[in-house]
């Protein structure tokens, strides 16, 4: 930039940016150099300054007139800080200038003592917790003692360079440098040693951090021109003469030979990105106005994104684009709002409606508005709280019900105890608490939960962690490789899976317990192109230059195909029958049409806030309506029944509005279910133990469920009891150390042994009748090394063997001479079931849903059903009569309310709770008792007594039914069709004769999990503690854990990718391509990220009594993995960061008008990346734009949606 001086004083009157952009600064006439105003190059008189009559700064006036004053008051040492908002801090020095007293608005004084060399010697905060510093000679800190008197000790050299840096556990980190200073050796952290070389001007040349070696070339200016990883893969760059990349050029291998991918980015004058040409030639562009902030960014489709700013550059304005790019009038937009202080105070959607924030003095968030019906009076708006202690820590939550969760901290602001709200709000002393203790690093080693169940943690030396101990003295452990991988874990029972990785880790074997083999390749940016199953079939990938899935080919060669627009939307799929399905988005990238082979589409509308509003296909139209909060309303399906919702404020659904009748819900202060009354003003009742575990369920008819649970919460006795206390069930289990069901004894004395292999298949079940010591029956079953069962061998009835072919799909069954055979179509879809003479055949439509059936051999199909555009059934017709399905899709899996038809003539109504209660048809009622996998057992009328029972085999045949009620609900309480002969799981349908679905798995599974990538297998081979209520996904109740692989969720700016990705289409989510500022070691942390992001949430990740005992790991993983790049030239790495509005860092933790997030990478002291992980909901994209402006550089959010492993819902 060009700078211009009053050559008469030296004042600094002008700064010109290469774009002619002039900041001006004006002078007091009666005070030479003192800085008077700064006019930015709008024209605007961005900051004023006043002074007193002894040239003291006494004000700081802002853009819109609001000062922060400064009072002086020298004779006693302290200066007073007024905000904005007048909140005032005061501080207190010492003789030489030292802060030592700071008392903040709420009256919290921290404390500082010092040396005579100006080192802080100690900190005490609000609560007079204090840490303590020692220092050698020249300043370096040697001792950090923190409130609780654990040590952490530093070495150095003469350079003042670290040379070991050790923990309060005697850990030791050791650096080593050559004679320039520069650093060549790190050891001793998790991930292994680290080792690294330079040239002579001290440019890194080599990086090792133990998984293999990654190298460096450089251009005469210091620009890294060619970058070599672990493999030889090769990344070049050209700049421009000011150091910005101009090219970033990639190979990759593809079927077609080797591709080379170029990405161009184009700079203004002041090194501000302009345009970037992807390397499949999409164009982005982006424009600023004068003071730099960004007004514009334009896709690659040319649609435009504006945004609005204030006079203090605050965004206020987010305008999106429409249908007409040249009218921005009527555009969707949002909008922020801040107080004087620059806090935002509301944000406002598309529709107008304002969420509003409450701060306390100090700028800390305190509670939360959210928007209702009357926009112009707040009063009775629903709205969260939160309550902080005197050193800025959360002590107080408070949700909209008025429902207190409190939180206790040691002396080192550790979370020691999470206290639970209960029924009796003004009384803690009982309330459920979740215990936790730390060691001396500050690593969680025990956790206890609400009943006193203890699970303790282990690390090794190096700080990994290796094992989980459990409340019944099982345990698990982790081994890791000298890169710090996680290349082993043993379960409970002792049985092990091997990890193996290339040498970038990433993953590319997993061995079972048997050392059967799935192994995984790459190509050269770390897209999966091959994975070859443990029976050897191999399934083979393609990408485009930007890393999306182009093709894919089976083991038996079926190919799809998937094309794209330039802004990454798919465009068109073609799958392995040849079915080209066309897709539309309008210009927020929704989708607006669905254009099949047969000439017909499904079409999309949206409202404002991109909520579905409508949706047409052959059926007709299906309407949506919202409340303020975006809860669904209302749907009106196109035969013009409707279903409808209400809420309570805390968003738990409260009624259920269907034509016959109203079911309401109420939920205790934990949020859960406590009751439900149907329309005949039925009511059940959920009891639960203070661990949450469902303990007693009352039902409308006088029934009574008892659960009982085990040290882990695992399910171990079930028994219903009629209306005069008679056992109608029960169930007693005796578990392995898994928690995989090894018996069961019913109230009859019947007995049911289940026998596994040690991948947890099902090998055996043996059936013991009431009172009899010798076996009635056994079932034997035998897999191959996939999964796919080899035979099953029933003692009464035969041995049936089956066949399979490369796809896995089921070609041959044959029993007692009798062969069945079955036929596929390229998707894999079942097509035809042949046994003997009788052939059942099967019509599927270009979405791969059953639409049709011939089950008797007319060629005619005889049963027909009909879905919605969700996918989900909707009608059956059945030898020319049609019932339709009311069907509830508003909860975790959709479910049948009423049966009913074309005329409107309802048939049978269900009442949902946690699960299916009772049915009602032709008049009578029936209740629904269950056994632990949730599978119908028996019913019981109006009056309380029993009228039906079922018994099933492992994978859900009926052995016995007593009774004649109708019911459709039978196995794992699902629907079966006795039309089909199938069992209705939404996605798919199951054959409980085969134990297999009937087609194939849209769902890919887990690389990690090798049994998740099979497309047929039913709960894993393993019926007896698995179910799959999707169709997709296998949900099991072995553990007392949740786990974090269900769904993970990774958002920078618009961009958002889910599940798990290799590194090159990590960094794509997080930047689109590396920012130029990164530098090598940056992007290296980039790599850091990405290892510790996946292993923590992709492979297995042990059990974990909470989601929050999850997020704290989580948290924990991703800080140790970035922090151990800390000590790298150049290299700055923060953990929870909060900066104030004007970018300085504050001095705690959410101190007034800061944001905070979980790490900040610095490289040449400029931010370049931030991460914030959250377990749960995540940012609004408002705040991550905010937080994303206030710190400067992307901010990655990394979301993990955790699942309840028996009941499968999101929590």
């Amino acid at each position: 930039p060009r700078r211009s001086s009053d050559l008469s004083d030296g004042n600094l009157i002008a700064v010109t940016d290469r774009e002619d952009n002039e900041t001006q600064f004006t002078y007091l006439s009666s005070r030479p150099h003192y800085l008077d105003t700064i006019i930015d190059p709008l024209g605007r008189e961005g900051i004023r300054t006043e002074y007193d009559d002894k040239g003291r700064l006494v004000k700081l006036i802002d853009v819109d007139g609001n000062p922060v004053e400064l009072i002086h008051d020298p004779d006693n040492f302290t200066q007073t800080v007024l905000d904005q908002l007048n909140n005032p801090t005061v501080y207190e020095y010492d003789v030489r200038g030292n802060i030592i007293i700071e008392i903040d608005a709420k009256g919290g004084v921290t404390n500082r003592t010092y040396d005579e060399d100006n080192n802080m010697l100690t900190e005490t905060d609000p609560l007079g917790n204090t840490t303590t510093f020692t220092y050698d000679s020249d300043g370096n800190t040697l001792t950090e003692t923190d409130p609780l008197g654990n040590v952490t000790r530093y070495t150095y050299n003469s350079s003042g360079d670290v040379l070991t840096t050790t923990d309060p556990l005697g850990n030791t980190v050791t650096n080593t440098y050559d004679s320039r200073g520069n650093l060549t050796s790190i050891s001793g952290q998790a991930n292994g040693t680290t080792t690294l070389s330079y040239d002579a001007r001290g440019a890194l040349t080599s990086f090792n951090d133990g998984a293999g070696t990654t190298t460096f070339e450089y251009d005469r200016f210091g620009n890294v021109t060619r970058q070599v990883d672990g493999l030889g893969n090769e990344t070049t760059f050209t700049y421009d003469n000011n150091g910005n990349v101009l090219t970033e050029t990639k190979q990759m291998t593809t079927p077609e030979g080797v591709r080379t991918l170029v990405t161009k980015t184009e700079y203004d004058s002041e090194g501000r990105v302009t345009k970037v040409t992807d390397a499949e030639g999409g164009v982005t562009q982006t424009r600023y106005d004068a003071a730099g902030n960004r007004i514009e960014e334009i896709d690659a489709l040319g649609r435009s994104t504006k945004f609005v700013y204030d006079d203090k550059g605050q965004l206020l304005e987010t305008i999106y684009p429409d249908a007409t790019p040249n009218d921005n009038t009527d555009n969707p937009r949002t909008r922020t709002e801040y107080n004087t202080a620059g806090w935002v105070v509301a944000e406002v959607d598309e529709l107008g409606r304002r969420t509003q924030f409450v701060y306390d003095k100090l700028g800390q968030r305190i509670a939360t508005i959210f928007p209702d019906a009357t926009p112009d009076d707040d009063t009775d708006n629903p709205r969260t709280s939160t309550e902080y202690d005197l050193a800025g820590r959360v002590i107080v939550e408070i949700d909209e019900l008025g429902n207190i969760t409190r939180f206790v901290y040691d002396k080192a602001g550790r979370v020691t105890a999470t206290i639970l709200p209960d029924d009796t709000s003004n009384d803690d002393t009982d309330n459920p608490r979740l215990l936790t203790t730390y060691d001396a690093t500050g690593r969680r080693i025990s956790e206890t939960d609400p009943l006193g169940q203890v699970t303790t943690f282990l690390y090794n030396d190096l700080g990994r962690p290796v094992g989980q101990e459990f409340a019944d003295g099982t345990s698990i452990s982790s081994q890791f490789d000298a890169a710090g991988r996680l290349i082993g874990r043993i379960d409970q029972e002792g049985n092990t899976t091997g990890y193996e990785y290339d040498a970038l880790g990433r993953l590319t074997a997993v061995v079972d317990t048997f050392g059967k083999r799935t192994e995984y390749g790459y190509d050269e940016l770390g897209n999966l192109i091959s994975q070859k199953d443990a029976n050897g079939n191999v399934t083979e990938f393609a990408y485009d230059g930007l890393g999306r899935r182009i093709a894919r080919e089976l083991p038996l060669g079926q190919g799809s195909t998937t094309t794209y627009d330039s802004v990454g939307n798919i465009t068109s799929t073609t799958d392995f029958n040849g079915d080209i399905i066309t897709f539309e988005y309008d210009e927020r990238n929704r989708l607006i049409a669905k254009n099949f082979p047969d000439l017909t589409s499904t079409t999309f509308t949206y409202t404002l806030n991109g909520l579905q509003a409508s949706v047409t296909d052959e059926r007709g139209i299906t309407t949506y309506q919202y409340d303020e909060r975006n809860r669904l309303l209302e749907r009106i399906d196109p035969d013009g029944v409707e279903i409808a919702y209400t809420y309570d404020a805390a968003g738990n659904r409260t009624s259920v509005n269907i034509p016959s009748g109203t079911t309401t819900y109420s939920y205790d202060a934990q949020n859960r279910l406590k009751t439900v009354t149907d329309a005949e003003n039925g009511v059940t009742t959920y009891v639960y133990n203070q661990a949450a575990n469902l303990i007693r369920t009352e039902f409308p008819n006088g029934t009574v469920e008892i659960r009982e649970y085990d040290q882990l919460n695992r399910l171990t006795y079930l028994e219903t009891k009629d209306v005069n206390g008679s056992v109608i069930s029960s169930f007693r289990y005796s578990l392995d150390k898994t928690g995989n069901r090894t018996a069961v004894e019913e109230q009859d004395g019947r007995r049911v042994e289940y026998e596994y292999d040690d991948l947890y298949r099902l090998t055996k079940e043996t059936i013991f009748e009431p009172g009899a010591t010798e076996a009635s029956r056994t079932i034997e079953y035998a897999y191959d090394d996939v999964g796919n069962r080899l035979s099953r061998d029933n003692s009464g009835e035969g041995t049936t063997i089956y066949t399979y072919d490369k796809n896995d799909r089921l070609l041959r069954e044959e029993s007692n001479g009798v062969a069945t055979t079955y036929t596929y179509d390229d998707n894999g879809n079942t097509i035809s079931r042949t046994k003997g003479t009788e052939t059942v055949n099967y019509e599927w439509d270009v979405e791969n849903r059953l639409v049709g059936a011939d089950t008797n051999g007319d060629g005619n199909n005889d049963v027909s059903n009909e879905y919605d555009a969700d996918g989900v059934r909707v009608a059956q017709t059945v030898n020319g009569e049609e019932t339709r399905f009311l069907v509830d899709k508003n909860r975790p899996y959709a479910q049948v309310l009423e049966e009913y038809t074309p005329g409107g003539i309802i048939k049978v109504s269900y009442v949902y709770g946690h699960d299916l209660i009772s049915q009602s048809q032709g008049g009578e009622e029936s209740f629904y008792h269950v056994d632990g996998l949730g599978s119908t057992r028996a019913l019981s009328d109006e009056s309380g007594n029993g009228t039906d029972s079922y018994i099933y085999d492992a994978f859900g045949q009926v052995l016995t039914k007593i009774g004649d009620t109708e019911n459709s609900y039978l196995f794992a309480g699902e629907q079966r069709d006795t039309n089909l002969g199938l069992d209705y799981l939404r996605a798919r349908y199951l054959d409980v004769e085969t134990g297999r679905f009937v087609s194939r798995d849209p769902f890919e599974g887990f690389l990690q999990n090798p049994i998740s990538l099979h497309k047929y297998l039913y709960a894993n081979a393993n019926p007896v503690n698995g179910i799959d209520p999707s169709g997709l996904i296998t949900l099991t109740g072995l553990s007392h854990a949740i786990k974090a692989q269900a769904n993970l969720v990774l958002r920078a700016g618009s961009q958002q990718l889910q599940g798990l990705a290799g590194r090159n289409a990590f960094t794509r989510i997080l930047f689109g391509h590396p920012p130029k500022d990164f530098g090598l070691i940056g992007n290296l942390v980039i790599e850091g990220a990405e290892k510790a992001v996946m292993s923590q949430l992709g492979l297995p990740t042990g059990t974990f009594s909470n989601s929050g005992a999850f997020g704290t790991a989580a948290h924990n993983a991703l800080e140790d993995q970035i922090k151990s790049y800390r000590p790298y030239k150049d290299l700055e790495i923060e953990a929870e960061v909060f900066l104030l509005e004007n970018g300085e860092t504050a001095e705690r933790k959410r101190q007034k008008g800061s944001l905070g997030i979980d790490i900040l990478v610095k490289y040449k002291e400029k931010p370049v990346i931030g991460f914030d992980l959250k377990t749960g909901r995540g940012f609004s994209n408002s705040k991550l734009k905010t937080i994303k402006r206030r710190f400067g550089t992307a901010i990655v959010e990394i979301q993990v949606d955790f699942f309840d492993q028996q009941g499968g819902k999101r929590i």
